[in-house]
């Protein structure tokens, strides 16, 4: 039987910092959590105790122990990570075991680390193989919104002869499976990310849906999933995600997505990669309830964050600046449309409609202000990558 792992984030702290057990006790006090002294084991100190995440409480342990450090395949390449974690001597732990409602029990675990260690260099999620960088928990600590469900994962993409084995890190601490496709062309790799995340983010709201049941990732966008002992007894790779790559790390329970085709005799089961020219064409991908609200919530409280760059920024090459609006169709639904904007302030925002609606009587290219409260995303392209509200803090460096 599977037991979800527990979520560690550990606060590595600076060199000669050894904060005691009433000194982070009096922090969290004062950030509304209390907890109580507990057995530390082998750590210095320990406090236990529950905070409010979503509909529930959650049970959380915060401890001092002597620093792990950072594992060598986050600091392999980032030389920003390596710096931070030099010289480390203690880290302070908080842990959980979350599954319930993951991210808003992620952002409270947030808001504990960060109030904590504010001090710490570095934090690392290593269920998630990641380095946050302290500004971004900060940042995410004081949000209203709980941090986006791609903060809780990671999608690595492992390469050899041409064929690419994309899967996940992060998704069973989240009363979910990791994701995982096999044998995807190199050249199509790329444009199944976006699949990935929808699935991703379908699943821990959701749950998985039955092996082999077929469910849909967006309009015509349709999948099934087997668990991955049987998909190599099934598919035989040709590329990596065989039997030689399956490592304690990559043994864990793990969904392999197909597409099902049906025949008179069977049913086929075809790479994700031949979604590839769906994917290219900008699909309609599904999202919750529950996500476009969080969007929705994090657009506007980052809102500030957009007009500022699009004053500074307006008409620069390679900058432009998308928003998403919210529009009343009947039958009580909403369409949500992209635009382009041009000028934007508390209030307002001139754009340019981009999508083409289906449910309201608007045109392609018309251009109009909008009050801000249609807002439900936006997108800063910038020379230096894509920016939106879950990376707002990019566009204040």
């Amino acid at each position: 039987m599977f037991v979800t792992p527990s979520t560690c984030l550990r606060a590595l702290l600076p060199r000669g910092h050894v904060p005691s057990v009433s000194e982070v006790a009096s922090r969290l006090e004062g950030a509304g959590v209390r907890l109580r002294p507990a057995a530390g084991g082998t750590c210095r100190w320990s406090l236990e105790g529950a905070v409010p995440a979503g509909a529930r409480e959650l049970p959380v342990r915060v401890r001092l122990r002597p620093s792990a450090g950072v594992p060598a395949h986050l600091a392999e390449g980032r030389p920003h990570v390596a710096a931070e974690a030099e010289g480390v001597e203690f880290e302070l732990i908080v842990e959980a075991t979350i599954g319930a409602a993951p991210a808003h029990e992620y952002h409270a675990l947030l808001k504990v680390v960060a109030a904590a260690a504010p001090e710490a260099r570095l934090f690392v999620d290593d269920a998630a193989y990641t380095a946050r960088f302290p500004a971004w928990v900060e940042a995410a600590a004081r949000s209203a919104a709980p941090p986006s469900p791609r903060a809780l994962y990671t999608v690595h993409a492992v390469e050899a002869d041409g064929r690419v084995w994309i899967h996940t890190h992060g998704l069973c601490r989240c009363g979910a499976i990791e994701l995982e496709m096999l044998d995807v062309p190199a050249d199509a790799a790329d444009c199944l990310a976006p699949l990935v995340h929808a699935v991703a983010a379908q699943w821990m709201e959701q749950g998985p849906p039955c092996p082999g049941q077929t469910f849909a990732a967006g309009r015509d966008l349709e999948l099934a999933w087997a668990p991955w002992p049987k998909a190599l007894s099934k598919l035989a790779p040709a590329g990596p995600g065989g039997e030689r790559d399956r490592d304690p790390l990559h043994a864990v329970p793990a969904g392999v997505l197909y597409v099902p085709e049906r025949g008179l005799a069977r049913t086929r089961w075809r790479c994700p990669s031949t979604l590839a020219p769906a994917l290219r064409a900008d699909p309609l991908l599904y999202v919750s309830e529950t996500e476009t609200e969080r969007m929705r919530l994090l657009a506007q409280e980052r809102w500030p964050t957009f007009v500022a760059a699009l004053a500074a920024h307006r008409g620069e090459e390679d900058w432009r600046f998308l928003v998403k609006l919210a529009f009343e169709a009947e039958g009580g639904r909403r369409e949500h449309l992209w635009a382009e904007a041009h000028a934007a302030d508390a209030e307002a925002v001139d754009v340019t409609l981009l999508s083409a609606p289906r449910l309201v009587a608007l045109e392609p290219g018309a251009r109009a202000a909008h009050p801000t409260h249609r807002l439900s995303d936006w997108l800063v392209i910038t020379p230096h990558g894509d920016v939106g509200p879950d990376d707002a803090i990019a566009l204040e460096d």
